[in-house]
């Protein structure tokens, strides 16, 4: 009896570890087409994230990776995925008219195709940027990940192209990339690590904590169809699912429709998980203990992007894990 109630003490004196949750929101553009957002919108965004504890990607990276925390908290940074010079100069103005300027910063990620054309930022502009308003530099493969038949060799050579004209045309080493069309093969997130990236970004939303994948890192994209206040409040404030044991092992899929489930790690029991596909809406969910299964109601479309969003609520707090597969031909 003794040996349970020392046992029990334990339990109740060691809480469950607090988490630093990272939160990215990527924007695209200021334009009234579906990536963009109009300028009233964005500005009244930047006006609430600044007021949240925004921090630039590496204080990010490093606060949920190396960091420890007493309580659970979110940090909160913006990556901009194309070089639009609209919304990358918008963002830094608005920054700058900040109390913390000198703090604040952004991540815009480019490939060196598109500097310089169709409204988009020059060089010299980029050169600005990183110099006025603290903005880091990543950038994107060109082949877009298609196929597990492209070699890591292929996937190195490309980025490698990106990487030498930023290197030549900014005087420095881009060290995150985003995935072109938020889409990854094995192949390419092993070229990523040879090339001792920090961090990679798809396109799925979510959160992430110390035990995520940095190499295939969330981001809540903001268009003009998920542009409300609600769901920048909730994007800001979500906690990641502890998923480990995903399957399928790829992102490109052969099996139509993909067998997807995931395992959550022992301290992160999720109540009444629910999964949503952007190509069937709501999709089957079976809770067998940490063992979530999802399941799809019918073959999804060939050669082309499935996303799939799976959120819970607990404690106060939405959770939220996203991923997205590539149904090959």
């Amino acid at each position: 009896m003794r040996y349970i109630f020392c046992c029990l003490c334990l339990l109740l004196s060691f809480p469950a570890r607090a988490e630093t949750y990272g939160n990215v929101l990527s924007y695209s553009d200021i334009s009234t087409n579906n990536m963009g957002i109009s300028p009233e919108i964005f500005n009244e965004h930047i006006d609430f994230i600044t007021n949240k504890n925004f921090v630039t990607l590496d204080n990010l990276l490093d606060k949920v990776y190396k960091a420890s925390s007493e309580e659970d908290e979110n940090l909160v940074s913006i990556i901009i995925d194309s070089p639009k010079k609209k919304i990358a100069e918008t963002l830094c103005n608005k920054l700058l008219s900040t109390s913390k300027s000198k703090q604040y910063g952004f991540t815009l990620f480019l490939s060196a195709s598109e500097v310089g054309k169709d409204g988009n930022l020059s060089w010299a502009d980029l050169n600005e940027l990183v110099k006025d308003c603290n903005v880091a530099i990543g950038v994107k493969n060109n082949i877009l990940a298609t196929s597990s038949d492209i070699s890591e060799d292929t996937f190195i050579a490309d980025i490698n192209k990106n990487i030498k004209q930023v290197k030549e045309n900014l005087g420095i080493n881009p060290e995150y990339v985003m995935y072109k069309g938020g889409l990854a093969s094995n192949n390419l997130k092993k070229a990523i690590k040879k090339l001792k990236f920090k961090a990679a970004f798809g396109l799925h939303s979510g959160a992430f904590y110390k035990g995520s994948d940095k190499y295939y890192l969330p981001a809540f994209s903001v268009t003009s169809a998920y542009s409300d206040m609600a769901r920048i409040k909730t994007a800001t404030t979500a906690h990641a699912f502890k998923a480990k044991d995903i399957l399928p092992k790829t992102h490109i899929v052969k099996n139509n429709p993909p067998l997807y489930g995931f395992t959550l790690s022992g301290d992160d029991s999720l109540p009444n998980v629910s999964c949503y596909s952007s190509n069937q809406g709501a999709l089957d969910v079976e809770q067998l203990g940490p063992r979530i299964e999802v399941r799809y109601a019918e073959p999804l479309p060939v050669d082309a992007a499935e996303r799939v969003n799976c959120t819970s609520y607990k404690n106060g707090h939405w959770y939220w894990f996203g991923n997205i597969f590539y149904v090959a031909k």
